[in-house]
């Protein structure tokens, strides 16, 4: 489905953007359904906008919702971008908070570099770059900018609210690396000055990055919805399931905090879904015996 220049744009940049993806009545079932989810996330109550709501196993839940990760329009783009054997990692619905500030999907560490992974963001909202749009650093997911861009992860620790997701180190691993301050303009601008490519989004819209990419955004609204699915390549050697093992440990810890935990990260209706894409990409999470 993809054009060999559209898969060099991704290999390259970072990220591919596919416009108007869905079609506005199936755009309008998708708000649906995620507006119902997070509503009976909140018990029904109104979304008091002190902070942001995360639902993780989030398209499982509805009927429409979790066919996205099989539709041929998301499947065969991830299909092309990381092969056959790709790998379901979950997902998570969300109202946002503030500014999301810099930060990647990832630890940094070099073994994570040969282990490809895609989060696909659907944003049930129009998003302008100053009404909190994607920001992206195009290249960012390679590891010479991407490590250059490492003080992006630190000045995190010292934001109150960073907008949630992405790894962040802790106050002690930075002593350990030596670091005992931190500079809160590392290259001399403001973080929403820094250069990037702000990817601006109507409904409908659908954003393919790798989470080694520094993203971010600025300036939106409260209760801003946009809700993801994350894919893997198949892992291969001991360093692959590492990132993998880590990845699902953290999840874990996520659901056993949330406000309405499941003690699940992948739902009893994949693991025993009939739809054939579903059983290639859940193939891994069963060997592993994740849950």
């Amino acid at each position: 489905m993809l054009s060999s220049q559209e898969i060099a744009f991704f290999e390259t940049f970072g990220f591919l953007v596919a416009k108007g993806l869905f079609l506005q009545n199936e755009v309008k079932i998708i708000q649906e359904e995620s507006d119902s989810i997070l509503d009976e996330d909140r018990g029904g109550e109104k979304f008091s906008g002190e902070g942001r709501q995360a639902v993780l196993g989030f398209v499982e839940r509805r009927p429409f919702l979790s066919t996205l990760p099989s539709d041929e329009r998301i499947f065969d783009r991830i299909e092309d971008l990381l092969g056959h054997e790709f790998m379901w990692m979950g997902g998570d619905g969300n109202l946002y908070v503030g500014d999301t500030h810099w930060h990647s999907d990832s630890t940094g560490n070099d073994y994570e570099f040969g282990f490809d992974r895609i989060k696909v963001a659907l944003y049930l909202d129009p998003v302008k770059k100053e009404t909190g749009c994607l920001r992206v650093i195009p290249g960012s997911h390679k590891i010479q900018l991407h490590q250059q861009l490492e003080p992006l992860r630190h000045l995190r620790l010292t934001q109150k609210d960073a907008g949630g997701g992405g790894n962040m180190v802790t106050t002690k691993q930075l002593v350990e690396q030596g670091i005992t301050s931190i500079d809160p303009r590392p290259f001399g601008v403001s973080s929403d000055e820094l250069p990037c490519t702000s990817i601006e989004s109507e409904p409908g819209d659908v954003v393919f990055f790798n989470q080694r990419l520094w993203h971010s955004s600025f300036g939106g609204k409260t209760g801003r919805r946009m809700f993801t699915l994350n894919f893997c390549v198949r892992p291969n050697i001991e360093e692959d399931f590492q990132t993998l093992n880590e990845n699902y440990k953290a999840v874990q810890g996520m659901i056993k905090s949330a406000k309405n935990p499941t003690g699940q990260v992948y739902s009893d209706a994949f693991h025993n879904s009939e739809d054939s894409k579903i059983q290639r990409m859940m193939a891994i999470p069963k060997e592993l015996n994740f849950k």
